[in-house]
């Protein structure tokens, strides 16, 4: 399995992303349960439970296929050495120029932002831009929507 694909994943969003993962494993098991009841009601055209059921089953299946190989094979991302620069992991608390609206960011796997909107994937236009940049520095996204880094924060080191 060396071969593997690896997934980098913060430790709390790897801790949060686990429980998401068993909690739709543990519905999909009762949503089975569901339909089987209602496969044995008998005419399935006109069942509504049978159908919101399959329905429901078929998001179930797409999450869990999008989570399982991250659960399978997942590196948890090291706490850079130097904090005083955006790296993966870091909670980043970023001000619009234009608005002096601030807000909190975190840079992580795109995958995490399932179970935290906050998250800025690394590989994402805003989080491609932070990276490498110290408290005080500017940067811009797109071609004018510029952004000062106020804060760096590591809290899992």
């Amino acid at each position: 399995m060396s071969n593997s694909r690896r997934f980098l994943v913060t430790r709390l969003g790897f801790a949060k992303l686990k429980e998401k993962y068993h909690g739709l494993r543990e519905h999909r098991i009762s949503i089975i349960k569901e339909v089987e009841i209602a496969v044995a009601q008998g005419d399935l055209s006109e069942n509504a439970e049978y159908h919101s059921a399959k329905e429901i089953l078929e998001k179930l299946n797409v999450q869990l296929s999008e989570l399982t190989p991250i659960i399978e094979h997942f590196q948890i991302g090291p706490v850079p050495q130097d904090q005083s620069v955006v790296r993966f992991g870091a909670h980043v608390k970023v001000r619009a120029t234009a608005n002096d609206q601030t807000s909190l960011l975190i840079v992580a796997n795109p995958i995490e932002r399932m179970i935290d909107d906050r998250v800025q994937g690394f590989d994402s236009p805003m989080g491609r831009a932070m990276l490498g940049k110290k408290a005080g520095e500017c940067f811009t996204v797109g071609a004018d929507h510029q952004f000062v880094v106020e804060s760096i924060d590591y809290p899992e080191s």
